[in-house]
């Protein structure tokens, strides 16, 4: 197929990347069928992947990874994939950062906010990554979610304190932290009704599936009479 004709097919908007245009194009008509196949369910669709798929893509939910992301925070994002292999938890995880809910099967029963450390120039370290995560949710750019406090993210840091009113050191301590991230009740009355219909709903699976096994074996020992 020529390049002209290519394009035309695709349309003007589409001409810087039409390989980008032609994967968006798939993951939509994909998306649209499964939502039509989730409809009158409790099943909800999501995306997960970089700040460009999560903008360019139509879902319920919607969790974004740094990665690929050029530092940018999608304000669509309901949870941010922030840093990789962070010790917690007893283990080496994922850490992310969720505005309300975030999509979870059940509503953790915590959702206040941790304490944070003050942070300055040069510190490293995963609550960078936090930090970065929500400079960009208000639409500070770091340079990056790198959990490396360099001078982008100093510089936004900056930007943000002095438009909040607050004292323009370049260091996120506690008034910083609590005006980025202030406590606030997000629990949502109806996650409990929620969490109760999802695990109606699994039971309700696992119930089905050892029927069927019942009469799979009811089947195979009616061949053999």
């Amino acid at each position: 197929m020529e390049g002209n004709h290519f394009f035309t097919i695709l349309g003007e908007s589409d001409k810087l990347n039409p390989y980008w245009a032609l994967l968006i194009r798939g993951l939509t008509a994909y998306l649209d069928g499964a939502k039509r196949v989730f409809a009158g369910t409790p099943y909800q669709v999501g995306v997960y992947g970089s700040y460009r798929t999560i903008e360019s893509l139509d879902a319920d939910w919607y969790w974004q990874t740094y990665a690929w992301s050029g530092g940018r925070v999608s304000q669509r994002a309901n949870m941010i994939q922030c840093r990789n292999g962070v010790n917690m938890a007893g283990g080496s995880n994922d850490l992310n950062v969720a505005w309300g809910d975030p999509g979870c099967w059940a509503a953790p029963k915590d959702v206040s906010r941790p304490d944070m450390p003050l942070l300055r120039r040069d510190d490293r370290c995963w609550q960078v990554s936090v930090l970065q995560v929500l400079l960009g949710q208000h639409g500070y750019s770091t340079g990056g979610i790198d959990g490396i406090y360099g001078p982008a993210t100093e510089r936004a840091v900056k930007e943000y304190q002095t438009r909040s009113g607050l004292g323009a050191d370049g260091i996120a301590g506690p008034a910083t932290w609590m005006s980025l991230w202030p406590e606030e009740d997000k629990t949502d009355p109806r996650d409990a009704e929620i969490g109760l219909l999802r695990t109606q709903v699994l039971t309700l699976r696992a119930e089905r599936d050892a029927l069927m096994e019942r009469v799979r074996a009811a089947v195979e020992i009616l061949k053999e009479v």
